[in-house]
């Protein structure tokens, strides 16, 4: 995340943080999926501090792209119609999706196809 955060414009961090979904996704066979996805969806009363960390780093990361798209907007590389919070929750949702689509099996070619097709959707300047 820290290091796609630093790409030049909003739209390659969402590219390469969606494309290294894939990439981590799929490197191992064994791989299929995210601890902070399926760990947080499990478990009883006993993993509620656990559940609640997990939540709490998703939200954190949002948090940093939702900043780093505002910051393209006070630069002009979003448009003023863009608004960052959106777009944050966007590709997060978009980046989960793929992990629940890599636990159902889904290859590096067809997680890389639906990263491209959610990028189409992407604010034109």
């Amino acid at each position: 995340m820290h290091a796609a955060l630093e790409q030049p414009t909003a739209y390659a961090v969402a590219e390469r943080i969606l494309h290294q979904t894939a990439e981590f996704l799929t490197a191992r066979r064994s791989r299929r999926g995210c601890m902070t996805i399926q760990a947080a969806q499990v478990g009883g009363k006993e993993s509620r501090s656990v559940r609640r960390k997990l939540v709490a780093l998703r939200v954190k990361e949002q948090d940093f792209l939702r900043r780093r798209f505002k910051r393209a907007k006070s630069e002009g590389d979003l448009p003023k119609h863009a608004d960052a919070a959106d777009l944050a929750r966007f590709i997060t949702a978009v980046g989960q999706g793929m992990t629940v689509q890599a636990i159902n099996g889904a290859s590096r070619d067809d997680l890389f196809r639906l990263a491209d097709m959610a990028l189409r959707a992407w604010p034109k300047l």
